[in-house]
């Protein structure tokens, strides 16, 4: 729709000016999603491939009682899926629907995707392909 907001990422696209605005060209496989209302993460709509996860929060404590610095150890790798794409499309031109569905906890590859804050929460945009397994 005109006037939405798209999300890209970081490095791609070219910077071009025209009649002196500036605007960024981009490949369709470089637009992660659209904000169709305001900057809610939250409310991005993933293109293609792509699913947006709510993750999980990181354990304050062990099994054990013992309690966790908040920044030791690694940030989980799962969390609980926000929003999908309409999948990608086949070399015949079929689109191909994506194998998660909202509300699903997922576990994804840990070096995938995208990451954004809103309010304290975390979120990541990963392509259907990283994702590792649906957690029952």
């Amino acid at each position: 729709m005109s006037g939405d907001r798209v999300v890209y990422s970081k490095y791609a696209g070219t910077d071009v000016q025209v009649a002196g605005d500036e605007h960024v060209l981009l490949k369709e496989e470089d637009v992660i999603g659209v904000l169709p209302s305001g900057d809610k993460i939250s409310t991005m709509k993933p293109l293609g491939d792509r699913v947006l996860i709510k993750c999980a929060e990181a354990e304050k404590k062990t099994a054990g009682g013992v309690l966790l610095a908040s920044d030791s150890g690694d940030k989980p790798n799962f969390g609980t899926v926000v929003a999908v794409g309409e999948g990608k499309k086949a070399e015949d031109g079929a689109q191909v629907k994506p194998n998660v569905a909202v509300g699903a906890t997922v576990m994804y590859s840990k070096y995938s995707g995208t990451e954004y804050e809103e309010e304290d929460v975390q979120y990541i945009v990963v392509r259907e392909s990283d994702i590792l397994a649906a957690l029952a």
